[in-house]
This record gives C-alpha cells, structure tokens and sequence, in this order.
C-alpha cells in the first residue's frame, strides 16, 4: 500500500474536534501567538482571522491589548499589517501579520 494512501485512511479514521471546540481552545490562546498559529493551515489562518474566534475572545474575557501598523513604502503598492508584541528576550518588535487582506 503506498504511503499516500497509508496517510489518506489514517486521516480519514482520526476523530477531529467539532469546530466550536476548536474556536474555543483557540480564543484562549494569546493573541500574540495568532501569526504562527495561521501558518499552522489554511483551516487555522481563517479561523484566528474570523470575526468568531474574537466574539469568543470577548466573551471568555481573554481580551488584550494590541498595538497595529499599516506600512508601505513607494516601492510597494499593497499596504502589510504589523502588530508590535514582545519578543522572548523581553525585546519588543514589529511582527508581519502574514496573509493579512488589507
């Protein structure tokens, strides 16, 4: 049997979350933590992306402050998103938003 196939049926029999519960664990997440979570699939991105996972945010009270920044330069035509948040040795940075429409 090949290994695509292997993958195909394993993936078939593994129970997945119900979407709701998934929404939930991700609203308890820091915020911070939203851009390497949408790299994880295109699932995940349109999920920390939803206005859902926000309304589900404010709800648990696990709301947080966030600072944004629109940059371009004259070079670029489309505008990206960075949000300003701490970096692991305390030191503080701008973080593209990936896959941000503006």
């Amino acid at each position: 049997m090949s290994s695509k196939k292997l993958r195909a049926e394993k993936e078939q029999s593994s129970p997945s979350l119900p979407e709701d519960v998934i929404v939930d664990i991700l609203a308890r997440v820091p915020r911070c933590n939203y851009p390497k979570l949408s790299l994880v699939s295109k699932h995940f991105r349109s999920l920390v992306a939803s206005r859902e996972i926000y309304a589900r945010r404010s709800l648990l009270g696990c709301t947080e402050h966030c600072l944004y920044a629109v940059l371009s330069n004259k070079d670029s035509c489309y505008p990206q998103l960075y949000i300003l948040r701490r970096k692991a040795n305390g030191d503080q940075g701008l973080f593209l938003i990936p896959h941000c429409p503006l």
